[in-house]
């Protein structure tokens, strides 16, 4: 990487930073004051920048109950180690808070007594008035735990005033497709969308296509994810296949009116005058080695662009779309098992398996096949709630774009949510392994990390904070999966030691 970059005179950022050091260490700084915010969060090149500047009048704004990017470098020990390295240095303690209630503040000061006390701090209440105290949800499952709190929050109307705190992805994939149920509009921050992301977004397409054969972005969405198939060449076989079917994509599957002319088309591209080039068809015989014999020959594989595996995983969609069920939970089964999907599953689980230079990570590929599998373990989850398939996707599917776009529930991240704040608060999954996250424990800052996160969680709530935990985990095809509640929970006097 480092000599095609020299090769092609390029730099990352990395590289800006190490030759903004190298030039402040080889000339006389510029600069005489400096301010640096978010100190606890620097990172070792970040302070040796500072080093290298050595300005006569350093300012460093930082709280270090807030250090929670150890997993991105950051480095706490730089805001501990402060006053010994600038031995003229004066701290100013800023511990004045407006926004959060005693109650929650109370709280919040309990809990990071736990961690080493770097500089003298207590929080102290601005906010008057009287306020809730911090309300524990204990539950018998994560069903449960999702669906009361989406009950809740749909009895306290303003959404926007609404944030969900949570550690790990998965948990808020279940809490949102509670709120979708519940026509409650969300927006994720800090991870994407349940609903948007590819897989989920795939199979729902597939759904729509088996309920209403007509759907043309459904069509053109599902034929795009193909290998080898790109949306140009998509939108020419959907096209393709409604003259085939007369409008009805099933009927152009099964039984394809050979006599309609398909890929005929002249395009004019009327600013330069020119045609598009004039389609030469191509055998559909071609690939009758390697497709399914109901599918040898057909007249959509006259395309000259379709290739050997565009073939496969056409004749894999027929096999898939042919023989689908009306069942939203056994189509749903039926769709994730199919050759066509799992061939898409292990091309996404590749794409994901990278790091940022293209190399292989072992680590990135066990975490994509356990977030795609408890992504089509929720889906299947949802899908037996429904008898009929319109029903299912009305739940899922209708008014997604205005459920995922402007005002609604916030569903934060800890990180993302970091700098927020809202009426109402609900941090959810307080348990072990979980919150804390003990594998991400053993590759960051360690339980006090965690700590940090879960102060963060908890101060940016304004007047009214829930917490919950769920005693069991429900799976597909799976003994429920116990969990304890996190030590966090014993540590806010929330719970007593057994």
């Amino acid at each position: 990487m480092k000599n095609t970059k020299k090769k092609h005179n390029y730099i990352d950022y990395n590289d800006l930073l190490l030759l903004f050091k190298k030039a402040m260490l080889e000339t006389p700084s510029p600069y005489k004051e400096v301010l640096c915010d978010e100190f606890q969060d620097t990172n070792p090149l970040q302070e040796s920048i500072l080093d290298a500047i050595n300005p006569p009048s350093l300012f460093c704004v930082g709280d270090y109950d807030q250090s929670i990017y150890a997993f991105n470098g950051a480095d706490i020990s730089i805001i501990s180690n402060f006053t010994q390295k600038y031995k003229n240095a004066r701290v100013f303690t800023l511990t004045k808070n407006y926004r959060s209630s005693k109650e929650i503040l109370d709280l919040a000061n309990q809990v990071i007594q736990h961690n080493q006390r770097i500089y003298p701090k207590n929080l102290e209440v601005v906010k008057s008035g009287d306020f809730n105290k911090p309300t524990l949800l204990n539950y018998d499952d994560n069903i449960a735990q999702c669906q009361d709190i989406a009950k809740r929050i749909v009895m306290r109307k303003n959404f926007k005033e609404v944030a969900v705190i949570f550690r790990n992805n998965a948990s808020a994939d279940q809490l949102e497709a509670a709120l979708r149920a519940n026509n409650v509009p969300s927006k994720r921050k800090g991870s994407a969308s349940f609903f948007e992301s590819k897989e989920v977004a795939l199979a729902l397409d597939i759904c729509t296509l088996v309920f209403n054969p007509k759907d043309i972005m459904a069509a053109i969405h599902v034929l795009s994810y193909a290998n080898d198939i790109g949306s140009n060449t998509a939108k020419d076989i959907h096209e393709a296949l409604m003259l085939l079917g007369n409008g009805d994509l099933k009927s152009a599957l099964t039984h394809p009116n050979k006599e309609a002319k398909i890929y005929t088309k002249k395009k004019e591209i009327t600013s330069m005058g020119l045609f598009e080039e004039i389609f030469a068809l191509e055998n559909s015989s071609r690939f009758n080695s390697v497709i399914a014999k109901a599918f040898h020959s057909h007249p959509i594989l006259m395309h000259p662009k379709i290739s050997l595996n565009g073939a496969k995983m056409l004749s894999d969609f027929f096999t898939l779309y042919t023989h689908a069920p009306n069942s939203p939970s056994a189509l749903i089964k039926h769709t994730i098992e199919s050759a066509f999907f799992q061939t898409i599953k292990t091309r996404l689980l590749k794409e994901r398996s990278k790091n940022k230079d293209g190399s292989y990570n072992e680590f990135k590929k066990l975490q994509a096949q356990k977030r795609f599998n408890e992504k089509m373990e929720l889906l299947s989850s949802l899908a037996k709630n429904y008898q009929d398939l319109g029903r299912f996707l009305n739940g899922t599917l209708i008014g997604s774009n205005e459920a995922t776009q402007g005002e609604g529930v916030n569903l934060l991240s800890v990180h993302a949510s970091k700098g927020l704040e809202f009426k109402d608060v609900y941090i959810i999954d307080l348990m072990e392994g979980r919150f804390p996250n003990h594998k991400l424990m053993n590759t960051g800052g360690g339980i006090e990390e965690e700590r940090r996160l879960f102060y963060v969680a908890i101060t940016r709530a304004k007047e009214n904070l829930w917490l919950s935990y769920a005693k069991n985990e429900l799976r597909e095809n799976a003994k429920p999966k116990e969990h304890k509640p996190s030590v966090f929970l014993y540590e806010a006097g929330l719970l007593k030691p057994q």
